[in-house]
């Protein structure tokens, strides 16, 4: 999974974990929400890095910018470092599992499409 695929996926994630679910489904949303909080918090480390790097720290505010001199090495860092793979162990589950009582919104559906499945398919992946 892409990084950029992985951020998306956090917070539909994180609401969909919001829902009651039976036990094995829970276990499985739960799991893949840790995996995935784990590798974000890893991308948001790298990316304050690059920030302090090509950034200045505002005296008065505490904050760091990006120097305008390195804006476009900072976008070309981040697009790359958003296009890298990340091998997480995701655990699936059936739309069948999920039962059909649920009204999940379609945006948070979109976002999770790796995770779930329909009887006889495999899930499905974003490609870019």
């Amino acid at each position: 999974m892409k990084v950029s695929d992985l951020l998306s996926s956090q917070q539909a994630l994180q609401q969909f974990g919001s829902t009651k679910f039976p036990i094995q489904v829970s276990l499985s949303i739960a799991s893949n929400n840790r995996l995935i909080n784990e590798a974000a918090k890893e991308y948001d480390d790298r990316r304050i890095e690059i920030v302090k790097r090509l950034g200045k720290i505002d005296k008065e505010s505490g904050q760091t910018t990006v120097l305008p001199e390195n804006q476009q090495k900072f976008t070309d860092e981040i697009n790359k470092l958003t296009a890298e793979e990340v091998d997480l162990d995701l655990k699936t589950v059936s739309l069948k599992d999920l039962g059909l009582k649920y009204e999940v919104e379609p945006n948070v559906v979109m976002f999770l499409n790796w995770m779930i499945t329909m009887e006889g398919q495999k899930p499905t992946r974003r490609k870019k």
